[in-house]
Parts: C-alpha cells; structure tokens; sequence
C-alpha cells in the first residue's frame, strides 16, 4: 500500500507554485531516526499481537466455571479498547 503525500503550493510573489511529493514504505527507513522510530513501532506491534494471542488461547486453561471464564476474558478486553482509543 502506498501512501501519497501531497503538498501543495507556495504562493511568492504572485505566482502559485506547486510540487507533490509521493511517500511509501521506503521514505520510513531513508532517515536515520524514521528507522529507528519504525523498528521500535514494528517490534512493539509485534510483542502486543503475540502476547494477545498467547493470552487469549491460555485463557481456556482457567480452572473453574466456563462461563465466569468466558466473562472474566471479556472483561479484561475492557479496558485494552479504552487503552488504544487513548493512545
């Protein structure tokens, strides 16, 4: 997917210029602190998908009622929708 940037006009002296300037997955890593900006976002991506997805299937190995389980995993969803709205 390629994202695309438009910036529009400079308006000196009378005469309205405009460029337009294309932006994609490699304008992330042409500069030095855009990449390390991207592998930090990435790598945090990446360790809250894995550790949601390791959570939510250990949540069938909860010792009791299925249906307080079942509960208590979407409860605790609550507040993670919250944390990305927030965020």
């Amino acid at each position: 997917m390629i994202f695309i940037l438009s910036i529009n006009s400079i308006q000196s002296s009378g005469i309205k210029q405009q460029s337009q300037e294309t932006l994609g997955l490699s304008s992330l890593f042409k500069k030095s602190y855009m990449a390390k900006i991207s592998i930090v976002m990435f790598t945090n991506w990446l360790t809250a998908n894995m550790c949601y997805y390791g959570l939510s299937f250990s949540s069938v190995n909860l010792v009791g009622d299925i249906y307080v389980n079942f509960v208590l995993s979407a409860v605790i969803e609550i507040p993670s929708y919250i944390f990305v709205v927030l965020v």
